[in-house]
């Protein structure tokens, strides 16, 4: 039996639990609670918080969302009081709720843009959950303003402010005299949050310091992630940085960087700093908790991306500080470290920066913000529901190439030689850029290629001729827009979209322009159509895709497919180490070539093809978009040709950029003051008919390393057809 059973989703909302429960002892101190997370990660920080609680709250997983599981719960704990702790909006357990006239509470209520949008397209399926909800205690009016406008009545929600406001300032974490003696008196710099497309930035900055500011601090690193904490280890070391690691007791000598690779001690871990650097906001991410450096005294850098923090970061003042990209975060962590009375100043403590009571606030609800992604723990307890869908997905994949083997599906021949480009994993290869590059390559050599695109995202149905080789003949709507772009690019190169790739074979063989061989785009699982060679890409910034097969991972065939291949590729070396990707190579693909790609930018262009100089968009001046599968690739792009925009908008893969998406860049052109928008080829191709601002694409391609590559390609051709 529990008095009140408490709701949180991961450790973010589990250190938010626990700051409830410990206001909640001290009124009822015998009150009895039941507290529960949904993630390994939360489940496991359960234990270490609450330990020492008397008397003790039942502490256990949250159940599934089904009725079963969640009656029995219900009917075990026996609760007063439901509270859900900030956006724990289940709709079989708020309906259960509302069948037993349980009171439910939303504590520090928190909304995004997307989850309004998903709530009012489910419709009336979500109105008797809501109609549950008794009181929603909102973060900001601008929350407040979110779940009114899903149907919570107004009467029940009121700003209380953000709870993180309330939890007491942690003591020293245990490995406070260590990390102080690895530093040997250098200032610390503690980055906490660090995703992983943000790693390099965040580990160029010791070197950054120490040739400004004639010594680098001492950098305590904490990954977002668990799965990051090998990779940001590896990258240390390669960066040429001592490292000691949380997790390794001994010391093997002195260090520059401190990892710290556990869960739940990043808040201690601030005391120990003089500067912060805030994660998630040099990536795409908005932001992560900004308030545990602020409530240990540290004045803290922060980059563009501040869309889900924006509110408290206003609040924090001259505390916060903001740059636009790696040069100006060493800048200012130079001057903080440098010059003590100006740290001091930004330095504040928590009681100023609590948002004002009231419904609303005082100008009503304020324009919600752009989504945070999900957390680490909820994917993660996603992809372990959906590995039983791998598992089948596995079978059937299997089942296909076998009947594939054994002649009972047909495999088609075109009169023409194919090469095949393709990967084991879904987007994200950095294949369009590699095609454009090699038909680019094999036209200086005098062939004559064609491309079969199957046309992902268009609206047409059949055959389609994109391209006759004399230009574009068909709209980026009947086209999709990665036939689209290589259209654009390649006006000489015939690119014709089916789904069936024998039969857009023999319609480029029809047309004026000649043929002499066809390139297959994303034809590597398109076994229907034969080929005399398959060349297979590797992502070096995530070789492995997951390492699960679709939908808990990313790949599309099992890594042992990569037999297949007759040439391997490691693409975007420029921006990862390869040698995980060419590991995997020599373990599932021995014997295969192996070659290297890098993707090099060929330029800025304006709407008309005009080239603009990267000097000529000064920082904070556009707004860069991407919506391709790994938006990190567009960022590296920018950062490397010195461009530094006022925010960065990532959208899914193949974006159509209808009314809301479009209206999200225009709010970010709105609050940023930037006049132009900067994004792919891939996203122009949709973005110059939807915006009013002017569009800059980058251009870029998938340049192999190795000259012998594209003779080693032709001399493959007069293989037989596999």
């Amino acid at each position: 039996m529990a008095d009140v059973w408490i709701q949180g989703v991961s450790v973010g909302e589990v250190e938010l639990a626990h700051t409830l429960v410990l206001a909640l002892r001290s009124r009822r101190p015998a009150l009895s609670l039941l507290v529960t997370s949904s993630t390994p990660a939360g489940v496991g920080l359960l234990g270490k918080r609450f330990r020492d609680l008397t008397p003790p709250a039942r502490l256990q997983p949250f159940p599934l969302d089904l009725p079963l599981s969640v009656r029995r719960l219900l009917d075990s704990a026996a609760p007063r009081l439901l509270v859900l702790v900030e956006t724990e909006l289940w709709p079989v357990l708020l309906r259960a709720a509302g069948r037993r006239a349980l009171p439910v509470l939303v504590a520090n209520g928190r909304l995004s843009e997307r989850s309004v949008r998903r709530l009012r397209a489910a419709g009336r399926f979500f109105r008797a959950p809501l109609a549950a909800l008794s009181a929603v205690s909102a973060r900001t009016p601008e929350d407040a303003g979110r779940f009114a406008s899903i149907g919570v009545p107004e009467d029940r929600i009121h700003v209380a402010g953000d709870m993180k406001f309330d939890r007491p300032l942690p003591p020293e974490p245990e490995f406070a005299a260590r990390v102080r003696s690895l530093a040997a008196g250098r200032p610390i710099l503690v980055a906490g949050s660090i995703a992983e497309e943000e790693l390099d930035l965040v580990l160029s900055l010791p070197r950054s310091l120490a040739r400004s500011a004639g010594a680098a601090p001492f950098l305590l690193l904490a990954p977002r992630r668990p799965e990051t904490w090998d990779a940001a280890a590896r990258l240390a070391v390669a960066a040429g940085l001592g490292l000691a690691r949380r997790s390794d007791p001994v010391d093997s000598g002195p260090a520059d960087v401190f990892l710290l690779d556990t869960i739940g001690e990043l808040a201690s871990a601030y005391r120990l700093g003089d500067v912060a650097l805030l994660g998630g906001t040099f990536g795409t991410r908005g932001g992560h908790n900004v308030l545990e450096p602020l409530l240990a005294g540290l004045p803290v850098v922060l980059g563009p991306s501040i869309s889900t923090i924006r509110r408290t970061v206003e609040a924090a003042g001259e505390a916060a500080v903001g740059v636009g990209g790696a040069g100006e975060a060493a800048t200012a962590i130079a001057r903080l470290l440098t010059d003590p009375p100006a740290s001091r100043g930004l330095r504040r403590r928590p009681g100023p920066l609590r948002a004002p009571p009231g419904r609303h606030g005082a100008d009503g609800p304020a324009r919600p913000r752009p989504p945070r992604r999900p957390r680490h723990g909820q994917v993660a307890g996603v992809r372990r529901l959906l590995l039983p869908l791998s598992h089948l997905y596995g079978a059937g994949v299997r089942l296909r190439l076998a009947l594939y083997r054994r002649g009972l599906l047909t495999v088609t021949s075109a009169s023409r030689p194919v090469v095949s480009v393709g990967n084991v994993a879904a987007g994200g290869t950095g294949k369009t850029p590699f095609v454009r590059w090699l038909a680019g390559e094999l036209l200086r050599r005098g062939r004559h290629p064609s491309i079969l695109t199957r046309g992902y995202g268009r609206t047409s149905h059949g055959t389609v001729v994109v391209s006759d080789g004399r230009g574009t003949v068909a709209t980026v709507a009947e086209s999709g827009d990665e036939p689209a772009l290589l259209a654009r690019a390649l006006p000489s190169v015939p690119i014709v979209a089916d789904a069936r790739r024998a039969v857009a074979a023999a319609r480029a063989e029809t047309l004026e322009a000649p043929v002499d061989l066809h390139l297959l785009d994303d034809g590597f699982s398109h076994v229907a159509l034969s080929r005399q060679v398959d060349i297979v890409l590797l992502d070096a910034t995530a070789p492995d895709a997951g390492g699960a097969l679709l939908p808990a991972g990313l790949l599309r065939e099992p890594l042992t497919a990569l037999a297949r291949a007759d040439l391997l590729v490691v693409t975007k070396t420029e921006q990862a180490d390869p040698a995980p990707a060419l590991e995997l190579a020599r373990r599932y693909a021995p014997g295969v070539p192996v070659f290297r790609a890098r993707t090099e930018l060929l330029g800025i262009r304006d709407r008309e093809g005009r080239s603009v100089d990267p000097r000529d968009l000064p920082p904070g001046t556009t707004v860069a978009v991407a919506g391709i599968a790994r938006p990190g690739s567009f960022r590296a792009t920018l950062e490397a040709a010195g461009v530094d925009p006022a925010e960065f908008l990532a959208f899914r893969d193949h974006e159509p950029y209808g009314p809301a998406a479009a209206g999200r860049i225009e709010r970010a052109l709105e609050e940023t003051g930037a006049t132009a928008i900067l994004t792919t080829e891939k996203d122009a191709v949709k973005l110059d008919t939807v915006l009013r601002a002017p569009v800059f694409r980058v251009a870029v391609e998938a340049r192999v390393v190795e000259p012998s590559f594209v003779s080693e390609v032709l001399s493959l051709l007069g293989r037989k057809p596999s």
